[in-house]
């Protein structure tokens, strides 16, 4: 089921809307699923003034570790890409 709904929005959000539904009828998907997406993430966040402070550092912990995954990651990127780009010069 789907309602139909009129909003305001920033000058620039129409064109990025255009940019992520690859066709006119895939628009309402796409916000939806944004909204979605902030919705549950939003609620998610733990409410971090009742948390005591080793449940926060904990909470820092798995941060860091997560930044350092995706670091990982962008490096590993970075050298393939680096690697493909010499295969190609060569």
């Amino acid at each position: 089921m789907s309602a139909r709904l009129s909003l305001r929005v920033d000058d620039e959000i129409p064109a990025m809307v255009d940019e992520l539904a690859p066709t006119p009828n895939s628009k309402g998907a796409v916000v939806s699923d944004i909204i979605r997406a902030h919705y549950h993430g939003a609620r998610a966040v733990p409410d971090v003034e009742r948390m005591s402070v080793e449940a926060l550092r904990l909470l820092v912990l798995g941060l860091a570790g997560r930044v350092a995954a995706v670091e990982g990651e962008q490096q590993q990127l970075r050298l393939q890409l680096s690697a493909l780009i010499a295969r190609d010069a060569g």
